[in-house]
């Protein structure tokens, strides 16, 4: 009994210093602890607190994958069941109970239920197969073009014709060149243009619109800007409804923000049909 109490206390001291911190007498009384109990590091709590913290980050991209075998190995030494519980106590959710007595410390409760659940994030965002699922990696715009003009069976493809507008012609009087492509099928597509004019997004941005049969005015296909100095740029379509029979694919000069409507006052590209 007093083993499994001393146990509970070693436990309870470990997340409070990944967590809070101790005082000298804890960090004493932890030290004595872990010579009874060897299998208990505490550096194991400090890491699990470290992915709780990546948990918050924002992901672009997979993580590397020396990253992910450290993370899944600390998982699974924080996963595992500790000794002292009987298959009665065991969760039948597959994450290992850390035993909590009627007086245990409420910290030590909170803490391991949020490491809990960090873990079961962490697994579904990062880790490979995570919650039974294959995940893809993040993909270029230009990896994802690509994959929709090889494999789309309805694909639409269209170069751009330059207006007079003078966004549509360069700063060397060359005018922008590039094309659309669309699938009704994903509802998926892309723009790319070299040569249109960079554009001060304080000042007024590019708007996509599609026209559609179906629909009486054109769909917004969304906001975008030319960076200064680019050669050539990649744009996904986000259309903000499905897009049926398209017909008309144009670019035109709006505000910052775009507009709900378009006066279509500077068209400097259209994609007619062939």
């Amino acid at each position: 009994m007093n083993n499994e109490k001393n146990r509970e206390r070693l436990l309870e001291l470990m997340s409070d210093q990944a967590l809070f911190g101790l005082e000298s007498q804890e960090s004493l009384e932890l030290e004595q602890l872990q010579k009874e109990f060897p299998d208990l590091q505490a550096e194991s709590f400090e890491q699990i607190a470290a992915m709780i913290e990546v948990a918050g980050l924002p992901q672009q991209e997979s993580l590397p994958d020396s990253l992910q075998d450290k993370i899944q190995a600390g998982m699974a030494d924080f996963v595992r069941t500790p000794s002292g519980l009987t298959s009665e106590t065991k969760p039948a959710t597959g994450i290992s109970q850390l035993p909590v007595s009627e007086g245990g410390s409420w910290r030590r409760a909170v803490a391991f239920a949020g490491w809990a659940l960090s873990a079961c994030l962490l697994v579904a965002l990062f880790l490979p197969n995570g919650g039974g699922k294959s995940t893809d990696p993040v993909r270029s715009v230009a990896d994802r073009r690509t994959s929709l003009v090889d494999s789309a069976s309805d694909l639409i493809l269209r170069d751009w014709q330059t207006t007079e507008d003078p966004a549509a012609t360069s700063a060397d009087g060359s005018s922008a060149t590039g094309d659309v492509v669309w699938s009704n099928e994903r509802q998926e597509g892309y723009l790319r243009i070299a040569g249109l004019q960079a554009n001060d997004p304080t000042v007024n941005q590019y708007q996509l619109w599609i026209f559609d049969d179906d629909q009486e005015h054109p769909v917004d296909g969304g906001v975008f800007d030319i960076p200064p100095g680019s050669d050539e740029v990649l744009i996904p379509i986000t259309a903000k409804i499905n897009v049926s029979r398209p017909t008309v694919f144009a670019v035109t000069v709006e505000k910052p923000g775009g507009v709900v409507v378009s006066k279509q006052k500077r068209v400097p590209l259209l994609a007619p049909p062939t």
